[in-house]
């Protein structure tokens, strides 16, 4: 999913897989998003740092690094960082959400 695909098959094939591995890795970015503030609900912050961490690099993935789209995911992970005890890394995050 993280590895571009090689250059087989029509141009109208390769736009569509292209589409559905977008689809695909909005749809786990989400979920990685949601996994992470499920483990904050329930005390376990240093479990949602790494599920946070790869809904951020779906997003920046998807959307490009900085963008508007990504910051849910940002917010997420730097929610996760406060509760792990990690005041720099939150406010470093914010500040790429910026």
């Amino acid at each position: 999913i993280m590895v571009p695909a090689k250059s087989v098959g029509s141009a109208v094939e390769r736009e569509e897989r292209t589409r559905a591995v977008r689809e695909c890795k909005a749809s786990l970015s989400a979920l990685c998003a949601d996994d992470a503030m499920q483990h904050l609900a329930e005390g376990s912050p240093l479990l949602a740092v790494p599920a946070a961490q790869f809904a951020v690099k779906l997003a920046d993935a998807i959307h490009g690094e900085g963008s508007l789209e990504a910051v849910p995911a940002r917010l997420c992970l730097s929610d996760a960082y406060v509760a792990a005890k990690y005041p720099q890394l939150a406010e470093d995050t914010l500040t790429a959400a910026n």
